[in-house]
């Protein structure tokens, strides 16, 4: 049997994608290699298990992030040293039609996985093939997935953006928005609840952008949702949605995640606190709107865990600039924190600005990042006994790690396997990242 190893660089959207890519492969008898380990991050140097992997495969799928240059330097270092039939997935491919070096290389669009069997089948014999037409709407298809964790559904609920920021790629790859039917993805879960599924996330590049594009709402689909895991054990990680829309929601959404079946978790990438250089990237909210929509989460919901993402150094912010998302930062403790230098993207307009000096977007971004490093707002659990469920195996041999409600990673260590259950664990220690504990249940 034919062998094919995936190798998934980037997002969660990348991950459902893979996932759908190896349904296709090995219903046509192929033998799929590395899922368990999409979620792994994009690195020049791999793993001795990855390399044993890349021996027995007979092709190699690389599913590309267009999101940082550094992934693109990574990913191309990587794929010069690879001697063996390859196709390109992915952002990379989509976004980089028309370039040069393309023409080497098999690819499938973000739009066309469903003929992922067709490249492969022509990039066996020697042929280049490309399949990268983009699709005006998506159809209601059932989305057909094998699942790196059983016990855990990644459901892509649209595809593309409404937005023009002018750092981002991503928009070249993924398009505009085309929100894919809420009867396509309550299927979806209903199918999941029947396979045992215990954690259902929703992604895409956007997703309070759902609905916009055929007279819906992501309000009205979370409202669907828990209509359909009622009196289920099933947990509903809303994931990412840009500002703009939690300030629009923000009444709806506070009631709907106060409802058992969700993770009173919300993922809101303000990128900087400066009006000035939101605007200058394009970004369509003002920080007293999202500042509004944090202050109302949090009086609703008061143990609700708010992650962010930040952009250092934009070409147009001024020290004084920085300083007002730094502090303002600190002052909103957020849990997670995603911390970027700023990188020209090729063909965006914020590449064609001038660029700050490199030393000092690396300097705002360490000091960013060694503000965060030092602190831990997981600390008052200590002490605490809170109800985990149990999804993933830790690193270490025994150890297992699961999510509290409001989806903090709870880390303990069994002799019995706990996956898919849920137990009270009392915390007796924690760190920034994560918070450690015994069952006592």
């Amino acid at each position: 049997m034919t062998s094919i190893f995936i190798k998934t660089f980037g997002c969660s959207h990348n991950v459902a994608d893979s996932e759908e890519l190896a349904y296709y492969l090995s219903n046509f008898g192929y033998t799929i290699l590395g899922l368990e380990n999409v979620t792994s991050h994009l690195s020049s140097s791999q793993s001795e298990y990855e390399l044993e992997l890349l021996k027995q495969a007979d092709l190699i799928i690389y599913n590309t992030c267009t999101v940082k240059n550094p992934s693109d330097d990574k990913f191309f270092t990587l794929l010069k040293r690879t001697n063996k039939p390859v196709v390109l997935a992915g952002c990379i491919p989509q976004s980089q039609v028309a370039d040069e070096w393309l023409k080497d290389y098999s690819a499938i669009g973000v739009d066309n996985l469903d003929l992922i069997v067709e490249v492969v089948e022509g990039t066996l014999k020697g042929d280049v093939v490309h399949r990268l037409k983009k699709r005006k709407s998506l159809d209601d298809r059932e989305l057909p997935i094998i699942r790196r964790n059983s016990f855990v559904a990644i459901i892509p609920i649209l595809q593309g953006c409404l937005g023009s920021c002018t750092y981002c790629k991503t928009k070249q790859a993924r398009g505009h928005l085309k929100s894919y039917p809420k009867e396509t993805i309550i299927k979806q879960i209903r199918k999941a609840k029947h396979e045992g599924v215990k954690e259902i996330w929703l992604v895409s590049e956007d997703n309070g952008a759902y609905g916009k594009d055929i007279d819906s709402s992501l309000p009205d689909l979370l409202r669907n949702i828990s209509y359909t895991v009622l009196n289920s054990d099933i947990m509903v990680r809303v994931g990412m949605l840009n500002p703009e829309y939690a300030f629009e929601y923000k009444i709806e959404l506070a009631e709907i995640i106060k409802q058992d079946c969700f993770y009173k978790f919300l993922h809101i990438p303000i990128q900087c606190a400066n009006d000035s250089v939101l605007k200058d990237m394009n970004r369509p909210y003002t920080t007293s709107q999202f500042k509004e929509s944090f202050s109302y989460l949090r009086e609703k919901i008061p143990d609700i865990t708010l992650a962010t993402d930040i952009i250092c150094g934009f070409p147009t912010e001024s020290p004084e600039q920085f300083l007002d998302t730094l502090n303002y930062v600190k002052e909103e403790k957020f849990t997670v924190i995603n911390i970027s230098k700023f990188y020209p993207r090729p063909k965006t307009p914020a590449a064609r600005m001038k660029l700050l000096p490199t030393h000092e977007v690396k300097r705002r971004s360490k000091e960013l990042s060694d503000w965060f490093s030092g602190v831990n707002f997981n600390e008052p659990y200590v002490g605490q006994t809170l109800s985990v469920l149990f999804t993933e195996k830790g690193n270490v041999d025994g150890s297992f790690i699961g999510k509290t409600n409001n989806y903090r990673n709870v880390i303990v260590k069994s002799k019995k396997d706990i996956l898919g259950m849920r137990f009270n664990v009392k915390i007796h220690s924690t760190t920034r990242d994560d918070l450690r504990g015994e069952i006592v249940n």
